[in-house]
C-alpha cells in the first residue's frame, strides 16, 4: 500500500514502501535495494571496461601477522602484535576461521568482505548526497556517478586495509555531518564508532588526531543549531577510551605508549618530546631485537629483518614499512632539521606527492593510449585513487597530447620521482584542484553559513595532518593519509553543490516569476 501524508497549506508528501522519492526531496528507504543493484551492475561493467582482476588475499600486505598464527592462535597473535593495529589481522583470522569451517577458499571470503564495504560506502554517500541535495533528479544523478565509479570496485579484488579505512571514514563523516545538523545521538555514535574502527585498522590514523575530531564533531551541533545534547560527552569518552586501549596495551608490554609501533616512531623522529619519550626504543638496536625477541607473534618477514639489512626477493616485495621499523641502515633518511632549512623544497615535495597520490589510476590509460574511446571513458569516471570526487578530465584527450602531457608533467617534477621508489604522474588537472578547494574554504569561512564554516574549518585541518605526515616521513607515507583529506573535499564539495542548487533554483523561479508578469501584461 502506498500511503499520502499532506500537510495544511504545502505539497509535499512521502511515499512508503514504494521504492520511490518523496516529494520533500528525501529519499526512501526502499532505493537502497536499486543502489545495491546499481553496484552490481557496475562491478559487472568495470569487469567488461576495465578487465578481469584476478583476486588477490593479503599477497603483498607487510602489516599482516602469519597467516597460520592467525588460523591456529589468533588471540594470542593479535594480543602481541605491536607492528599494527589489530583489526585488519582481526578480521583475516576471522575470514580465516570461516574458510577453515565451511571449507571454502579464503579469497571468496574476503571478497565478501570487501563486497559488503563497497556496499557500505555507497550507503553512506548516498545518505551524504540526501543530507545535502534536495532535488531529486540532481541526487540521483550524483549517486549514480558515484555508484558508477570503477575504483569502488577496481580495489576490491584485494584484501587490503586501504577499502577498510575508506569505509569507516564514511561512516564517521556520514554520522558527524547527520549529527551536525540535528541528528540524532546514534548518529554521533556512528561517527565515534568510525573514528574508533579507523585508529583500530590504521596506524597513521592517530589517537591524538581522532580525539581532536571526535571532540570537534561533538561540539559542531550546538554551534550549527545552537542546541547540543547531554549524552554526547559520555559517548566521547567511551570511544576515547577505546581509542586508547590499544596504545595502554602496548605501553604495558613494550613500553611504547602508541597504537602501533610505527606510528610511535614517526612521533619519535617529529618532536623534541616524543623523541625523548619514544626514542631510546628506537635507536638502540639491542632494544630493537629484544621487542621482537618478546613478541614471537610477529611476521616472519620481521623477524627476519634482525638478520638481513635489506630484502625484497625470497621473502616477498620490498616491504617498505619493517625496513624503517628496525634496523633503518642503510637506508638513511633525512632528519627534521634538514626539512626544517628546505621548507620550501619540501612544500613542494608534498603538493607534487599528493597530486602524484590522488591521481596515480590516471596512469593505467597513460601507459595504454591505444585503448578505445569506451575504456577511455570508463576510465574517466574513475575518480582517482580510490573514489576522491573528481576526475581527471584530460584522459579523454587524444594519445598525442597525452604523452606532450606526460613529457611536461617529467620535465617539471623529474626531479622528485628521482628521490622516490615510486613513479610520479601529476595532472594538469589535479593541479587546479587545490587552489580551487582552497578557495571554496576560504569563501566559506568568510561569508557562509555555520554548517559551512564548520566544512571550510575542518579542510585545513585534514589537508595539514596530511602535508604534516607527509613531511614528517620523508613522503613516503604520508600519501596513504589521503583518505583524511577525502573527508575535507566531500564536505566542501556538498557544500559548494548545495550553494549552486540554491543559486540555480533562484535563478528559475526569477525567469518564472518573470514569464508569469510577461503573461500578465496583456490580461490586465
Amino acid at each position: 500500500m502506498r500511503s499520502k501524508r499532506r500537510r495544511k497549506g504545502s505539497s509535499e508528501f512521502s511515499v512508503s514502501d514504494s521504492g520511490r522519492l518523496s516529494n520533500d526531496g528525501r529519499l526512501s528507504r526502499s532505493p537502497d535495494v536499486l543502489i545495491l543493484v546499481a553496484c552490481l551492475v557496475s562491478l559487472v561493467l568495470t569487469l567488461i571496461f576495465w578487465g578481469t582482476f584476478g583476486f588477490t588475499w593479503a599477497s603483498s600486505a607487510y602489516q599482516l601477522l602469519d597467516y597460520n598464527l592467525l588460523a591456529s592462535d589468533a588471540l594470542r597473535s593479535l594480543w602481541y602484535c605491536h607492528a599494527q593495529p589489530p583489526l585488519f589481522n582481526a578480521l583475516t583470522a576471522v575470514g580465516l576461521k570461516l574458510s577453515l569451517a565451511l571449507r571454502m577458499w579464503p579469497g571468496v571470503i574476503f571478497a565478501i568482505f570487501n563486497l559488503a564495504l563497497v556496499v557500505l560506502s555507497v550507503w553512506c554517500v548516498a545518505r551524504l548526497i540526501e543530507e545535502y541535495v534536495s532535488e531529486p533528479r540532481v541526487r540521483w544523478l550524483l549517486v549514480l556517478a558515484y555508484v558508477l565509479n570503477p575504483s569502488v570496485y577496481a580495489y576490491s579484488g584485494q584484501w587490503f586495509y586501504d577499502l577498510l579505512c575508506y569505509g569507516w571514514f564514511l561512516v564517521f563523516l556520514a554520522g558527524w555531518l547527520i549529527w551536525m545538523k540535528g541528528g540524532r545521538l546514534v548518529a554521533y555514535a556512528a561517527s565515534v564508532g568510525g573514528a574508533v574502527l579507523l585508529v583500530w585498522t590504521r596506524s597513521h590514523f592517530s589517537v591524538p588526531f581522532a580525539g581532536v575530531l571526535v571532540i570537534l564533531s561533538g561540539l559542531s551541533r550546538w554551534y550549527v543549531t545552537g542546541r547540543g545534547h547531554r549524552a554526547w560527552p559520555m559517548v566521547a569518552a567511551i570511544g576515547l577510551a577505546m581509542m586508547a586501549f590499544w596504545p595502554a596495551k602496548n605501553a604495558m608490554l613494550f613500553g611504547m605508549p602508541a597504537s602501533s609501533s610505527w606510528e610511535s616512531y614517526t612521533l619519535a623522529r617529529a618532536t623534541p618530546w616524543a623523541s625523548a619519550w619514544y626514542g631510546d626504543f628506537y635507536r638502540n638496536e639491542a632494544l630493537d631485537m629484544e621487542a621482537v625477541r618478546r613478541c614471537p607473534y610477529q611476521h616472519p618477514v620481521l623477524l627476519c629483518r634482525t638478520k638481513s639489512p635489506y630484502f625484497g626477493t625470497a621473502e616477498g616485495p620490498n616491504w617498505n614499512h619493517y625496513k624503517l621499523l628496525l634496523m633503518r641502515e642503510p637506508y638513511v633518511r633525512r632528519g627534521v632539521e634538514w626539512r626544517l632549512h628546505h621548507r620550501r623544497e619540501w612544500m613542494e615535495h608534498a603538493a607534487f606527492f599528493y597530486t602524484k597520490a590522488c591521481l596515480h589510476d590516471a596512469a593505467h590509460l597513460l601507459q595504454q593510449p591505444s585503448r578505445g574511446l569506451g575504456h577511455r571513458f570508463w576510465t574517466m569516471l574513475d575518480l582517482p585513487n580510490r573514489c576522491v570526487l573528481y576526475a581527471d578530465l584530460t584522459s579523454l584527450l587524444p594519445s598525442g597530447c597525452l604523452h606532450a602531457l606526460e613529457t611536461i608533467k617529467i620535465r617539471l617534477v623529474g626531479w622528485l620521482s628521482a628521490d622516490e621508489w615510486v613513479p610520479v604522474q601529476v595532472s594538469a588537472f589535479a593541479l587546479l584542484v587545490l587552489p580551487g578547494f582552497a578557495a571554496m574554504a576560504l569563501g566559506f569561512l568568510v561569508r557562509g553559513s555555520r554548517e559551512e564554516r564548520v566544512a571550510a574549518g575542518g579542510y585545513p585541518i585534514t589537508m595539514g595532518y596530511m602535508f604534516g605526515t607527509t613531511i614528517l616521513t620523508d613522503g613516503n607515507e604520508g600519501y596513504r593519509m589521503v583518505f583524511a583529506v577525502k573527508g575535507g573535499h566531500i564536505m566542501l564539495g556538498l557544500c559548494g553543490l548545495r550553494r549552486v542548487a540554491k543559486w540555480w533554483r533562484r535563478r528559475h523561479d526569477r525567469q518564472r516569476l518573470t514569464a508569469v508578469r510577461t503573461a500578465d501584461c496583456p490580461r490586465s
